[in-house]
């Protein structure tokens, strides 16, 4: 072609077809494009590979001048923010607390329960978006899954701390971004059969068949104190709502505390305390004690880690600010009523 110019020569050409987005295209690769140039007497490979380069340079430099460059799947809406889920004792004005890590509960009778080690075996630690699909462990392999994310698949081992409101971490993770109405999970029973059971076994001093293990000292009114390990093989799906439920956004991280109110585990429906000696297998007090675990437990957003629901510290917080600004207004009457009576 000499020093035909460029331009000049594929204007001679019989108009080449260039037909983008034919095929479908990714971030992860090129665009790709069907061309068409008709055969030409002068033309050269080198000059067509050259016509070729110039088209294909002309076309992704108007795909990059595009307004609309999002590619779906990529939207904010798909991204995911840290979260961590955490384990509390819960709180009772009831509860005295000790540096040591200890927890005491009492009744109105003169009966007191120390609590020194409290310990729960979980799995399947899923959570439900809102407008998801109902169930989310409880769903068969293969079943629609949408809307559930399971965080943690188990088992693991919570400790709760007693010595203070503020949470255990149990788990770091993500969620995508929306609106998360419902967690669910397993108080588990340890079965030396399961793999991952035996495999957890070995490493922790648990014992197999047990889900919930707690030891302290049982002290009647009037009388010495009574060591106690109690051992439950409670095994229960749990699924809590979280009441208002929990925006995840981009660039925000979020603490999902659920808060596990063992003040209410071994009382009877009076408030009085039963010795845990007597909740265990077969004993009297059994069923009443797993009722009292499987209702005492509660989630809630709590992103200061301080143990209590974020929700209700800001209606506190505005309660106290209303009462504040009812009692200023009291202030300023009164006030205008003695000036009035000066007058």
């Amino acid at each position: 072609m000499g020093g035909t110019d460029l331009a000049a020569y594929t204007r001679r050409l019989p108009v080449p077809l260039l037909v983008p987005g034919l095929f479908p295209y990714s971030k992860h690769s090129p665009p790709r494009f069907v061309m068409q140039l008709l055969p030409s007497s002068s033309s050269s490979v080198l000059s067509t590979l050259s016509v070729l380069v110039a088209a294909l340079g002309l076309t992704l430099g108007l795909v990059g001048c595009d307004g609309d460059s999002s590619i779906a799947g990529s939207s904010a809406e798909d991204g995911a923010s840290p979260v961590s889920v955490s384990f509390t004792a819960g709180t009772a004005a009831s509860a005295a607390k000790s540096s040591t890590g200890q927890r005491t509960i009492a009744d109105a009778e003169g009966n007191t329960l120390r609590f020194d080690h409290v310990e729960l075996v979980l799995r399947e630690i899923e959570f439900e978006k809102a407008e998801g699909a109902e169930g989310c462990s409880s769903a068969d392999d293969g079943a629609d899954k949408d809307g559930c994310e399971e965080v943690e698949s188990g088992p693991v081992l919570v400790s709760l701390p007693l010595g203070a409101n503020t949470p255990s971490v149990v788990v770091d993770t993500t969620l995508p971004v929306g609106t998360w109405e419902e967690a669910e999970f397993e108080v588990h029973k340890l079965d030396p059969d399961d793999p991952e059971d035996s495999a957890f076994l070995q490493e922790s001093d648990v014992p197999p068949y047990v889900s919930i293990r707690a030891s302290g000292a049982y002290t009647p009114a009037g009388d010495s104190a009574q060591a106690f390990t109690f051992a439950s093989d409670l095994n229960a799906e749990r699924e809590i709502e979280f009441a208002p439920p929990i925006e995840v956004t981009m660039n925000a991280s979020k603490n999902i505390t659920f808060a596990v109110n063992i003040n209410q585990w071994f009382r009877q429906g009076d408030s009085t305390l039963v010795s845990p000696a007597q909740a265990g297998d077969d004993g009297p007090f059994e069923d009443l004690v797993e009722q009292n675990i499987e209702r005492s437990i509660e989630g809630f957003e709590d992103d200061d880690r301080d143990g209590e629901n974020d929700e209700r510290e800001d209606e506190n917080e505005e309660d106290d600010e209303e009462d504040d600004e009812e009692g200023e207004e009291e202030d300023e009457d009164e006030d205008e009523n003695e000036d009035g009576d000066d007058d």
